[in-house]
């Protein structure tokens, strides 16, 4: 009898992962890349299905299959080794480069247009608990 060594599954851009990061909303974890000069360390960006979004987050494209928004100001560098937790699924290539082009734009100061100029109290209360997660995530990560 051959026995199943336990196989790691690889990691791409597209993969979506959950974390427990004790918060009272769902969010998916997308791999966006490898770190350039580390390729143990990936980008991800913290993506969920809350109606409300401001600039600088990413509707993403119809090709996802569902409303998913990345919430791109909100992408951090993380080790591989957190993508122990449960992989749910992939996003398209399109979607990716849509968020590799949000993050380009950020990362280069290039102005993005909101879309509301209203203060929104529930979508500063959703934005404050993905970066609690993140912030979570980031402290589990490093204790590893």
């Amino acid at each position: 009898m051959t026995q199943l060594k336990n196989h790691v599954p690889s990691i791409a851009a597209g993969d979506l992962y959950v974390f427990d990061v004790d918060i009272d909303i769902a969010i998916e974890w997308l791999v966006v890349r490898e770190h350039p000069d580390n390729p143990d360390w990936i980008l991800l960006v913290p993506v969920d299905d809350c109606f409300l979004y401001e600039a600088p987050d990413l509707v993403l494209p119809e090709s996802v299959g569902r409303l998913m928004i990345a919430r791109v100001g909100q992408a951090d560098w993380f080790p591989k080794s957190i993508t122990k937790s449960l992989r749910v699924g992939t996003i398209p290539d399109d979607a990716i480069t849509l968020v590799k082009r949000r993050l380009a734009d950020l990362a280069r100061g290039r102005k993005i247009t909101p879309t509301s100029a209203d203060f929104d109290p529930e979508y500063e209360d959703h934005m404050h608990m993905v970066e609690k997660a993140r912030l979570t995530l980031l402290g589990r990560a490093g204790a590893n």
